[in-house]
């Protein structure tokens, strides 16, 4: 058992086919088949049920799905970590960052990293963090910018972050009660973004009941709503327009999440930890 079999598995799982299996490795199908088999006969299990119209895993494929990323993960990691002894930097690093996010120094932190690191390849992808949190969980992701209702087990570093009541208009000290949400249409990012649980546990205490009018995904969606008086978007100031007011309890504190810089929580390679250096001044740490 080798990598390259558990890579033409992993591939041809993930898209379900050998031809755009064999596409993304730029391989032959029939090499990609080969090294299938070969998995297979190792195995003494099936991996995948083949029909002419589609390719579905068996029960046996299913359960080492997960076992074959963690294991490429691990020879990954395995690599890197030599290189590292022997003073190279190289490898790929997987950062998955929240859709929407408005961190303006970002931008310029990932393209100092790459400038100074010019053998680690970095590959970016932007996700709802509860996609971003399942990824790093099962080993598709290195590193994730995420935002949760509390601090996530798997962050390294983490701060909290207020939810901005955008286009509401501020009091005297630039903030916004909550009781100024009773009666006005609401546009709340899902569960994935932590930003609506937080917000109905705060107003329960409150004694307001919230008016949900949209819940979505996307945070840019959240904003063209409230562009077109569809309802007043409630965002973590991580994916808010810049100067948004804070949204305050009933003491007038801040009701915040918890953004963070999260990551596997084993077999880290060198390149990540030099990735998760180099951002960890987006969110200061706050005491656990």
């Amino acid at each position: 058992m080798d990598a390259a079999k558990l890579t033409a598995f992993v591939a041809v799982a993930e898209r379900r086919s050998f031809s755009s299996a064999s596409a993304d490795l730029e391989l032959s199908q029939s090499t990609v088949s080969t090294r299938v088999r070969e998995l297979e006969r190792e195995l003494g299990q099936a991996l995948f049920v083949r029909t002419s119209r589609r390719v579905t895993l068996t029960a046996a494929g299913t359960a080492a799905l997960p076992m074959a990323r963690s294991a490429l993960a691990h020879m990954r990691s395995l690599s890197e970590v030599v290189d590292e002894v022997a003073g190279l930097h190289r490898g790929t690093v997987r950062l998955g960052i929240i859709a929407g996010a408005a961190h303006e120094d970002l931008p310029e932190l990932l393209a100092r990293f790459s400038t100074s690191h010019p053998d680690i390849e970095l590959t970016i992808t932007s996700a709802p963090s509860a996609d971003l949190e399942r990824a790093l969980e099962q080993g598709e992701l290195d590193i994730g910018y995420l935002v949760t209702a509390e601090p996530s087990p798997l962050f390294r570093h983490w701060t909290h972050d207020p939810l901005c009541a955008v286009a509401l208009p501020p009091n005297s000290r630039g903030q916004v009660p909550i009781s100024t949400l009773l009666g006005k249409r609401l546009i709340v990012l899902d569960s994935g973004a932590s930003a609506r649980s937080k917000l109905e546990r705060v107003a329960r205490g409150a004694g307001i009941r919230l008016t949900i009018g949209a819940q979505v995904a996307d945070p840019a969606l959240a904003l063209d709503l409230g562009a077109h008086d569809l309802g007043y978007p409630i965002m973590p100031r991580a994916v808010s327009p810049p100067g948004s007011p804070v949204l305050v309890d009933r003491q007038g504190a801040p009701i915040t999440v918890s953004a963070g810089l999260a990551a596997q929580t084993q077999h880290q390679s060198p390149a990540a930890e030099l990735l998760l250096d180099t951002l960890k001044d987006l969110v200061p740490d706050e005491p656990r």
